[in-house]
């Protein structure tokens, strides 16, 4: 009777609490906002997992948990291309709950929540002009599965042109990747890609992962005096920091390799946090081990790390270390057509790394010192193991920016920048007449390149009128020049949506080691100029949608070129170093002059709800003319007609889609070429002939699956949809042996990949 009591004392008790808890249930009201620009997210997953509850966020991003028993609970918020969020929060008895709830991309990891604000459009600098930035998601969409490298979304921007799948450069506006300059955390970097040297039929691939990238920003016209040694373009990458609130862990798999990122905060105080992140292909390994088909002969390897510690002893200090080290390999040991100038191994072995220190001085003036340090060595060796190519660029630099802004109004900028380059290089090729291996280059040098600049920002009529002017000084140890270069942009909204910015600036890039002491030396060679003139209105259509014209006038003289140093016809007879022209008579010149406009236009749409992207078409001529042979001919990278389009949707929490497009009328083939129908000859005119239009589509779909501590999202991507054949167009020249080889290739055909990436 005693335990019978017990029993039902305790089954009524139960139910009483039961009663009254349900009496003290609460309502979770909130909302769920993008952490960049607080626009409302649709369409997320709110869950308490562990209580079986579920919603899904309304089209101003408000959700409800209605009849939440008190007690501790853990909110998880998640949806496709967004990091998983969990927050705990304690519930009290009928008192009801409001959250507001920030989503981060899926490669950003700070914090749980990013507090980051600002608008769909906002310009890096007040008077900029042609910067355009990408955000993670675009990234992430840009990139493709088959090859985890973000630089290769750039090649989708407005403006922007590539016509070779295999290699992650590009070119803008009629420049070659060499005129614009790659900064990765503040440092213009010596040699940032893993590439093959002294070929142009390999490929290559950035450094970083896309898991540690933070923002990219591309500026191809009237950029800021803060950027030098380049004529064309700057691309500015900024990595992340790690996760300051919990460890956690990120996995990517696809065809052709496999990527682990690691993160944490350290310590209980959390002022500092670490991140690891690791990618290793394994194609090379499949197909060695899969296929026998000789014609697999370019085999393409890497692998990496990158590592970054952030500590922020207090609110006006932060410290940043971060390294940065890879390999990479093109292995050709199943071609059957080489000899003895064929490489048999392309290797690349690059390490970057740099500390900075930012510094609020006080609430109007700021510091950001960095120091860094990078080398290469680039290195293809025959099948006898002789040495064709090897090249070691190295460089440490020092850089200071130095900020004041004495009212609201006003900004004074200033810094330095310091760099001692550094270079040895070879290059060797076997004599066929003599049955000797010939050294063409060799040379050691080493010089320093300082560099200093200031401007100021004077922002008035309520931001509606923004005015930019300054000016750089550069110097190169090696020749002795210096070189002084104004600059100046201002922007005006004449109504409140519209906005007209004008920018002039003037921009030098000195000669490299292997220009001044390689094969076609001259000591004496000074740096490129160009001069920049940009006019650019914009729209805005509503806060999300914008329309962008813009008209682009780059003048470029002392262009460094000789056409001594090509094989070319003279009056019915072939001219070449060797032929006609003595060796060492053939040297680069400062002759070049000509040059690169066209207009852009572009419409785009940032929005995390629905559609996201951007249509663009440019067109543009860039044209040169040779001093020393009064020649005329179309620039290398001269491309009159592209049109790239990307463009993104959210169909529910789980799945995305993504499509790409982009089309070229494509670059001159270089040099003094004429096609014919089953032959390419030598000719009397350069850059004649074109290679075929270029043109891809890409699709690609990311499938999220949701667990309880964890998070599965599968991509899958077809590359090439409609089939189309592209080539690209390859040419050796031999100036030992005195002969030019041609040859054609294609690349992508129609390529269905799969990937998959977990985060716990």
């Amino acid at each position: 009777m005693k335990s019978g009591t017990v029993f039902v004392a305790f089954i009524a008790s139960a139910l009483l609490f039961s009663i009254n808890a349900q009496g003290q249930a609460v309502r979770i009201h909130g909302k769920v906002l993008d952490s960049r620009t607080s626009e409302p997210i649709e369409k997320a997953t709110v869950s308490i997992r562990d209580r079986k509850f579920e919603t899904r966020t309304s089209s101003s991003g408000e959700f409800e948990l209605a009849e939440v028993a008190p007690g501790e609970i853990e909110i998880y918020v998640t949806t496709v291309g967004y990091a998983l969020v969990r927050r705990k929060i304690e519930v009290l008895p009928s008192i009801p709950v409001e959250l507001e709830i920030l989503l981060g991309p899926d490669v950003i990891r700070r914090t749980d929540e990013i507090t980051v604000m600002e608008k769909p459009f906002v310009a890096p600098e007040p008077a900029s002009v042609s910067d355009y930035t990408l955000t993670q998601a675009d990234m992430r969409n840009l990139t493709s599965v088959l090859i985890d490298d973000p630089l290769r979304s750039v090649q989708s921007l407005p403006g922007v042109t590539t016509g070779d799948d295999f290699y992650a450069q590009f070119s803008a506006r009629g420049a070659g990747f060499r005129s614009i300059g790659y900064e990765t955390d503040g440092i213009l970097l010596f040699a940032p890609m893993f590439e093959v040297g002294d070929t142009n039929d390999g490929g290559s691939l950035s450094m970083l992962n896309g898991d540690v990238v933070e923002s990219m920003t591309l500026s191809t016209g009237g950029f800021s005096s803060r950027y030098g040694d380049r004529t064309a373009g700057y691309l500015r990458i900024a990595t992340r920091e790690g996760n300051r609130q919990r460890f956690t862990n990120t996995g990517n798999a696809s065809i052709s390799g496999f990527g682990w990122t690691s993160e944490g905060p350290i310590g209980s105080s959390r002022k500092a946090s670490w991140l690891f992140s690791a990618r290793k292909s394994y194609l090379d390994w499949l197909i060695e081990k899969l296929s026998d088909d000789p014609s697999s002969a370019f085999i393409f390897g890497y692998k990496d790390f990158f590592t970054k510690v952030s500590y922020d002893p207090s609110v006006r200090h932060q410290f940043r270390l971060s390294a940065n080290v890879g390999t990479s390999r093109i292995d050709e040991h199943r071609d059957t057509n080489f000899g003895p100038n064929s490489f048999l191994f392309g290797d690349s072995h690059n390490g970057i790394g740099t500390a900075r220190w930012f510094w609020i001085v006080s609430n109007r003036f700021t510091l950001d010192s960095a120091v860094s340090y990078d080398k290469a060595v680039l290195k293809n060796v025959n099948h006898d193991q002789q040495t064709l190519f090897r090249s070691a660029p190295k460089q440490l630099a020092f850089k200071q920016d130095a900020a004041y802004q004495p009212t609201t109004s006003n900004k004074i900028e200033a810094g330095y920048f310091a760099r001692r380059l550094s270079q040895e290089f070879r290059r060797g090729r076997f004599d066929f007449e003599t049955r000797q291996f010939v050294v063409t280059d060799l040379l050691s040098a080493s010089a320093w390149q300082p560099g200093a600049y200031v401007q100021h920002t004077i922002t008035a009529l309520n931001s509606r009128l923004a005015l930019t002017y300054g000016g750089r000084f550069d110097r190169f140890g090696e020749t002795g020049q210096d070189v002084w270069m104004p600059r100046a942009s201002v922007a005006f909204s004449p109504l409140t949506k519209t906005k007209v910015t004008i920018a002039f600036g003037q921009y030098a890039q000195f000669p490299t080691f292997v220009q001044l002491l390689g094969e076609f030396r001259n000591p004496s060679l000074k740096a490129e100029r160009a001069t920049h003139y940009t006019f650019q209105v914009e729209q805005l259509l509503n806060d999300k949608t914008r329309i962008r014209i813009e008209a682009y006038n780059r003048e470029d003289r002392n262009g460094i070129y000789s056409a001594d140093t090509e094989y070319r016809m003279v009056n019915g007879r072939p001219v070449g170093p060797g032929i006609q022209i003595p060796y060492g008579a053939s040297h680069l010149q400062n002759n070049l002059r000509g040059h690169a406009r066209g207009i852009e236009a572009f419409l785009e749409r940032r929005s995390v709800n629905r559609l996201s992207g951007w249509i663009s078409y440019s067109y543009g001529v860039a044209r040169y003319r040779d001093a020393a042979t009064n020649l005329s001919f179309d620039g290398d990278f001269d491309q009159r007609h592209t049109f790239n389009v990307y463009g993104t949707y959210r169909l529910n929490p789980t799945l995305n889609i993504s499509t790409k497009y982009r089309y070229g009328s494509n670059f001159p083939r270089p040099g003094f070429l004429q096609l014919r129908s089953d032959s390419v000859d030598l000719s009397d005119q350069r850059n004649q002939s074109r290679v075929r239009a270029y043109s891809r589509l890409d699709l690609r779909a990311n499938k999220a699956f949701n667990f309880d501590r964890w998070k599965l999202t599968l991509y899958g991507e077809v590359l090439n949809v409609l089939g189309r054949w592209n080539e690209r167009f390859e040419i050796a020249t031999d100036t030992v042996n005195r002969f030019v080889s041609f040859d054609t290739s294609t690349l992508f055909p129609r390529l269905p990949i799969v990937g998959l990436r977990v985060e716990f």
